[in-house]
Order: structure tokens, then sequence, then C-alpha cells
């Protein structure tokens, strides 16, 4: 795996490597299935899934096993602060990130801020959270 990992980033650099684990892990499915639902135009549904492939930084956070889960609360609380429509992903790998991203999400929640889809495949897990519900 460590080898496909480094083809893919030599050959479409560090967005590549962030769509094909983004599609390894399944939430283009996710994503692909909430679009289809919004009522938008042609234009508007390439504008967002360009975004969602192209700029992962901007609505991804991975959680990693020496992440600080005050740090990581502070980052999602800003980025929805800034764009109150925003839908954020949060993701861990493993058991101890897990853990983490468990506390993480008990402090959002009681913040108000909503936890919309959990899914949890072998060690990856990741959780789509925003202001409001958003229906999936």
């Amino acid at each position: 795996m460590h080898a496909l990992r480094q083809d893919v980033k030599r050959k479409w650099g560090g967005v590549g490597l962030h769509i094909a684990q983004i599609v390894e892990i399944g939430l283009a499915r996710v994503f692909l299935t909430h679009v289809t639902g919004m009522k938008l135009s042609p234009q508007q549904a390439t504008r967002l899934f360009s975004f969602f492939l192209n700029d992962s930084e901007k609505w991804a956070i991975f959680v990693m096993e020496d992440s600080s889960v005050s740090r990581v609360s502070r980052d999602a609380r800003t980025r929805l602060a800034v764009e109150p429509e925003r839908i954020l992903a949060l993701f861990s790998m493993g058991s101890r990130a897990k853990g983490k991203l468990t506390d993480i999400m008990a402090g959002l929640r009681r913040e108000g801020i909503y936890e919309d889809v959990v899914d949890e495949r072998g060690p990856a897990t990741f959780v789509l959270v925003s202001r409001r519900p958003v229906s999936i």
C-alpha cells in the first residue's frame, strides 16, 4: 500500500493522493449521494464537486493519534464559524485516533454542532459535521 501511495503522490502530487484517499474510504460515494439530492444547476454541481476533490484541506480535518483534541476542536469551530453553511469531514484511522475523534465530537455536540454522518469501515472513521442538520 505504501508503494501505491508513493506512486500516486509522485504522478499526481498531494492533491491526487488526497483524492485517492477520499475515494478509498468511501467519502466520495457519500458526497455524491448528498449532492444528487440537492437542487443544483449543472454548473453549481460541477463547482461543488471540483471543490470537494481539489480542496480537501479546506473541508477535511484528519485526526491523528498525536492530534490535540483542543486544537482540532478549535479548528473545526473556526471553520464552521467563518462559513456557517460549510460541512466538514473529520477523519480518523486506528483506535487511538478514533478515541480522539470521539472526544472531539462530544465537545462539538455540546456546542450545538451537528453530527450528520458517522461511517466506520475497518480502522477508518469519518464524521460529517455542520452548524445545521443535513440529510444524507
